[in-house]
């Protein structure tokens, strides 16, 4: 349900739905996306890349918003 308080959608100019995109972990739960100020650090074994690690400090939760005309995706750092 959309309110006044929704964005715009640059395209259509109608206002958009806010959500959440879903993401999959290893071990089949799901989980939401978090912003982290910074690069993460790439994590290692051995000298073997494993992949990236989670930057110490604040995380905020991503929250997403899609135009239902067109359906462009705008995501923010809801605090």
């Amino acid at each position: 349900m959309s309110t006044a308080d929704d964005p715009l959608c640059r395209n259509c100019r109608v206002s958009m739905q806010k959500g959440v995109v879903l993401e999959h972990v290893d071990n089949g739960k799901l989980t939401f996306p978090l912003w982290s100020p910074g690069d993460p650090p790439r994590k290692k074994f051995l000298g073997i890349p494993l992949g990236y690690g989670r930057n110490e400090g604040e995380t905020i939760r991503v929250a997403t918003w899609r135009c239902p005309r067109c359906g462009l995706l705008e995501s923010y750092a809801a605090s």
